[in-house]
């Protein structure tokens, strides 16, 4: 009887021991799963912060390219003047329908023409020109395409301007003023004085003037260095260069090899032999050509 009752407390004994290791196992495999669901709700949690940052990176850079797209809406406009005989719209306006027409398939770019005869103030001081604002400029790539092409392949004058751009005709232009037209045409004769071709072209016009007589003919070299600046001083006079810089920026001289002429403050046009002077004379003050009498 008394071995009975041992193995009875034995088995007893065990089987709150095997009762208490299973309470402990417990509680460790719950702790366990704790620490590792909090693991892995951690690393969600951080996965998930990177992805946010991630897509808000992402739709920056869309934002980004599509300020950029070069498919974006834009216009161009064209600025010339009817009444202006000497500044050859017809071949620039022939032109225009199949630009137009080619702007708008490849560049989703309207081209608007404008004739200032008509009353339209241009937003530049010279025309033709074309004009684009800032922000057609800043979102549509082809539309730069184009204007950088007139520029680098076509001789066009590139302006910046406060809301926009400029692009102006390298040929016969006029500039947005009344004038200072008399009986006796005023021809200011602008070269770079670091251009020995201009400064010939200028020499020719020069001689070419005196000649026919009649002609307030003005000499106004421009430079873009100290150097260049000096000599322009030298070579017509201090005072008469201060006068050239002003009228160089007020009559947006295009800096270029050629010599150029603005006549009666208000029409120019390039030219280098003295035929050339003489044809761009002619073309806007036909009266000068029929004088040959000396002043």
């Amino acid at each position: 009887m008394e071995e009975l009752k041992k193995k009875v407390s034995y088995m007893v004994y065990g089987v709150a021991a095997l009762a208490i290791l299973l309470v402990f196992s417990s509680v460790y495999f719950f702790t366990q799963i704790s620490t590792l669901d909090n693991k892995i709700t951690q690393t969600l949690f951080d996965q998930n912060l990177q992805l946010q940052a991630r897509l808000t990176q992402l739709e920056t850079k869309v934002g980004a390219l599509e300020q950029l797209n070069p498919l974006k809406y834009a216009t161009l406009s064209l600025y010339y003047d009817s009444s202006c005989a000497s500044c050859k719209n017809g071949a620039l306006l022939a032109g225009m329908e199949n630009f137009t027409r080619a702007m708008a398939a490849t560049n989703n770019v309207q081209v608007e023409v404008t004739d200032v005869a008509k009353g339209t103030v241009a937003p530049m001081g010279k025309l033709p020109s074309f004009y684009a604002a800032r922000t057609d400029v800043a979102n549509n790539k082809g539309l730069v395409d184009v204007l950088n092409d007139f520029v680098q392949n076509g001789g066009y004058q590139l302006v910046q301007m406060q809301d926009g751009v400029a692009v102006i005709m390298p040929g016969y232009t006029e500039l947005v003023n009344s004038g200072c037209r008399n009986a006796k045409p005023r021809v200011d004769a602008f070269y770079d004085g670091s251009s020995i071709i201009a400064a010939q072209g200028v020499a020719n016009a020069k001689d070419y003037a005196a000649e026919k007589g009649g002609i307030d003919f003005r000499m106004r070299c421009y430079g873009s260095d100290n150097a260049t600046q000096q000599k322009c001083a030298q070579d017509i006079g201090p005072a008469n260069y201060t006068e050239s810089q002003q009228l160089y920026s007020e009559y947006m001289i295009n800096a270029d090899a050629n010599a150029r002429f603005v006549v009666d403050c208000k029409y120019e046009f390039p030219a280098l032999s003295a035929d050339e002077f003489e044809a761009g004379l002619c073309l806007v003050r036909p009266d000068a050509c029929a004088n040959s009498t000396a002043a």
